[in-house]
C-alpha cells in the first residue's frame, strides 16, 4: 500500500501555522491568512494527489467566520443576488475566499486538479474536481455546515470506477458519477493544505487537524464510525475543559459526579455513546443553583402568518420556555416578516396564547416599517403593548421601560417619521436611526438603575458599529448598524453593567451571536441570533424549509453572572457547544 499523507508526516513541509488544540484536545494547526495576499500559513504534502488511483481525503476543520476574514471583500459590496445564490461560481466570488486544500488554483475553473475552498461572500464550502482530459468538472457547493465556528469532519471519497462522494460529519452531502474518469490524472502539482497551488487565497482564520490522504475509499458506515469516535471525544473534551466543578453555578458534588459519569458514558465512541453523553450533558446543565432570573432572548423572528414555519417555530419555543419556567421575554424586533397585518398578528396571537400578561420587552425592527406609516405603526405597536399590560393607557411611544424581580429593562426602537414601503429595495436605512429623545430616555434610566450589582438590559434592533467592526474586520454595510447612535454609545460607556441586546444582522451561533464586552466603550452587547437565512454560523440552510431552525437564548441570571443557553426552537435542541458564561465587570 502506498504511503498515506498527513499534516504531521516527516516529509510534509510546514510554512508558518501555529500549533493549537484540536477538537479533542490533541494537536492541530492554526491558519491565519488574508485572501487578498500570498498565504503565510500552509503545508505542502510530498508528491501529487493520488493519480489514477481511488482515494479518500479526510480532515477535521474549524472555520472562524466561514474560513474567510470577512463577510464581503473588496471596496464594493456584491449584488444581493450574489449574496444569496450559492449554486454558481461568479466572477466576484472567484476573487475572494479561502482554500482549505488544493493542488490547483483557486479561481480558474479550467485548471485540472482538486480544490476544497470557502467561497465569498457567504463562505459556502465548495469542492471542485477536474481531471486532465475530462469534459467538465464535478462541483459540490452550497455546503453551509462548516462555517458555524465548530469542528467538523470533512471526508471526500473518489472512486474512479464509481462515485465521488462528499461527507460532512456523518452525513452524505453530495455525490456524482465519475466512472468515465477511470485512468485520468488530477495533475502532478503538489498538494497544499491552507493555500492553493500558487500559494494564494489562504485559509484564514481556522484550524485543521487529523488530515489524511489515503489510497482507499471509505464507505458511509466507516465514515460514520470515524466521525462518532471523534465527536464523542470532542464532546467529552468540551465538557471537561469548562471546569464546571469550579463554577459557582453548580454544586461541586453534583458537577464532580457528572464529570465522572461522563467519562464512562464516552465509552468506545460509538454513535450511541455520543447520544448518551449529549443527553446527560443537557440534563446536567439544568441542575444549576437557583437563578435570580430566567429570560428568553430572541430577535428577528420574522413571523410569517398563523401557519408559517417561523411562527410555528416561535410557538414551539414559547411552549418549551413555559415548561422550563422562563419568566421574561426580550425581543429585539423584526418580529414580522414584511410588516403585513397577518404577519404582525401571528406574532401577537402567539403572545396572547402563550405569554399573555407576562413580562415582555419588545422592540420594533426595520421589517415592521415596510407597510405602515410611522404614526400608524406606533399606534398599532402601543395598542398591543397596552393590551398586554406592558405600558400605561396614555403611552404613545415605541420606547418604554419596566422592572421584574429587581431587574430593569429599557426598550429602545430606532425609527423615522417617514416610513415607506421602499424597504423592499433595501432602502430601510431610514429605519435604523435613533432619536435624541431616546438617548436622553436611556441616559436617565441607566443613571437610575445601574450600579446595583446586577445587569440592566437594553433592547434595540440594530447592532452598534463597534461590535460589527470587530466581527467583520470593518466590512459591514451601513444599514446593518445603528445610525446616529454616537451619543447613546457615550452614555453606555459609563455603565459596564449595561447589556445592550441587538439583532438585525442574522448571525447564527458560532458566527457572531453571543455576549461581548467591548473594552473600548466599557459596555456589553448581546448579539442575538437570527435564522431567517443567517449570514454566518449555525443557521437554516438554503434547501431547508423556513422554520426548520430557529435560534434563541435561554438566559439565566445569577447576580452579575449570566449563563446563556443556546437553543434551537424548531428542533427543541440544546446547543450546548454555544453556551456562554459571562460575569459583568466591576462598575
Amino acid at each position: 500500500m502506498q504511503e498515506d499523507f498527513s499534516l504531521f508526516s516527516a516529509r510534509a513541509q510546514r510554512h508558518g501555522c501555529q500549533d493549537t488544540e484540536g477538537y479533542d484536545g490533541g494537536h492541530a494547526l492554526h491558519f491565519v491568512n488574508d485572501d487578498l495576499n500570498a498565504a503565510q500559513d500552509y503545508v505542502c504534502l510530498p508528491g501529487a494527489v493520488p493519480d489514477a488511483n481511488s482515494f479518500t481525503l479526510r480532515l477535521w476543520l474549524r472555520a472562524e467566520m466561514g474560513g474567510c476574514h470577512t463577510y464581503f471583500r473588496g471596496d464594493e459590496f456584491l449584488p444581493i443576488a450574489d449574496r444569496t445564490d450559492p449554486a454558481q461560481y461568479t466572477d466576484p466570488q472567484r476573487q475572494y475566499g479561502s482554500t482549505v486544500a488544493a493542488n490547483t488554483t483557486f479561481n480558474d475553473l479550467r485548471a485540472p486538479g482538486l480544490a476544497i475552498v470557502h467561497l465569498q461572500p457567504r463562505a459556502y464550502l465548495t469542492v471542485h474536481i477536474l481531471p486532465l482530459g475530462a469534459q467538465e468538472a464535478v462541483q459540490f457547493t452550497g455546503i453551509r455546515e462548516t462555517y458555524d465556528g465548530r469542528w467538523h469532519m470533512l471526508t471526500l471519497t473518489v472512486n474512479r470506477t464509481g462515485e465521488a462522494v462528499l461527507y460532512i460529519d456523518d452525513k452524505k452531502k453530495a455525490a456524482a458519477d465519475i466512472s468515465a474518469w477511470e485512468g485520468l490524472s488530477l495533475g502532478l502539482t503538489s498538494f497544499r493544505v491552507g493555500a492553493d497551488s500558487q500559494g494564494k487565497n489562504g485559509f484564514g482564520k481556522g484550524d485543521i487537524c487529523d488530515f489524511s490522504l489515503e489510497y482507499r475509499v471509505l464507505d458511509g458506515a466507516e465514515v460514520a464510525r470515524l466521525y462518532y469516535r471523534g465527536a464523542t471525544r470532542m464532546l467529552l473534551h468540551e465538557i471537561t475543559q469548562r471546569h464546571w466543578e469550579e463554577s459557582p453555578l453548580f454544586e461541586k458534588e453534583t458537577a464532580l459526579a457528572f464529570l465522572d459519569r461522563a467519562s464512562h458514558l464516552a465509552g468506545e465512541g460509538r454513535e450511541e455513546d455520543w447520544r448518551a453523553l449529549k443527553a446527560a450533558y443537557d440534563a446536567f446543565m439544568l441542575q444549576t443553583v437557583t437563578p435570580d432570573l430566567k429570560a428568553v432572548v430572541v430577535s428577528d423572528l420574522h413571523c410569517d402568518g398563523e401557519e408559517g414555519g417561523r411562527t410555528q417555530a416561535f410557538r414551539k419555543g414559547l411552549q418549551w420556555a413555559n415548561a422550563l419556567g422562563m419568566e421574561v421575554l426580550m425581543d429585539g424586533g423584526d418580529y414580522s416578516n414584511f410588516g403585513k397585518d397577518f404577519e404582525l398578528e401571528s406574532y401577537w396571537d402567539s403572545i396572547r396564547a402563550l405569554w399573555k400578561k407576562r413580562p415582555q420587552f419588545v422592540s420594533v425592527g426595520n421589517h415592521e416599517t415596510l407597510e405602515r406609516k410611522c404614526y400608524e405603526l406606533v399606534q398599532y405597536h402601543c395598542d398591543r403593548l397596552r393590551e398586554q399590560g406592558l405600558v400605561g393607557p396614555e403611552h404613545n411611544k415605541f420606547f418604554y421601560d419596566g422592572e421584574y424581580k429587581g431587574y430593569h429593562f429599557i426598550v429602545l426602537a430606532q425609527y423615522s417619521d417617514t416610513y415607506t414601503v421602499t424597504g423592499y429595495k433595501r432602502m430601510w436605512r431610514h429605519a435604523a436611526g435613533i432619536k435624541p429623545e431616546q438617548v436622553e430616555f436611556a441616559r436617565e434610566k441607566l443613571a437610575q438603575y445601574c450600579g446595583q450589582g446586577k445587569p440592566v438590559f437594553l433592547i434595540i434592533h440594530n447592532s452598534v458599529p463597534s461590535l460589527l467592526d470587530r466581527q467583520t474586520d470593518g466590512h459591514f454595510s451601513d444599514d446593518s448598524a445603528l445610525l446616529g447612535g454616537e451619543e447613546l454609545l457615550k452614555v453606555l460607556a459609563n455603565h459596564p453593567d449595561a447589556v445592550l441586546c441587538t439583532g438585525h444582522v442574522h448571525h447564527g451561533f458560532g458566527g457572531g451571536a453571543g455576549l461581548y464586552h467591548l473594552d473600548a466603550e466599557n459596555f456589553n452587547v448581546l448579539d442575538v441570533t437570527g435564522f431567517r437565512g443567517g449570514v454566518v454560523g449555525y443557521c437554516i440552510g438554503d434547501k431547508e424549509p423556513v422554520g426548520s431552525r430557529h435560534g434563541a437564548y435561554f438566559l439565566y441570571v445569577f447576580g452579575r453572572t449570566l449563563l446563556l443557553r443556546a437553543v434551537d426552537f424548531a428542533t427543541g435542541e440544546w446547543l450546548t457547544a454555544y453556551d456562554q458564561v459571562f460575569t459583568l465587570p466591576d462598575p
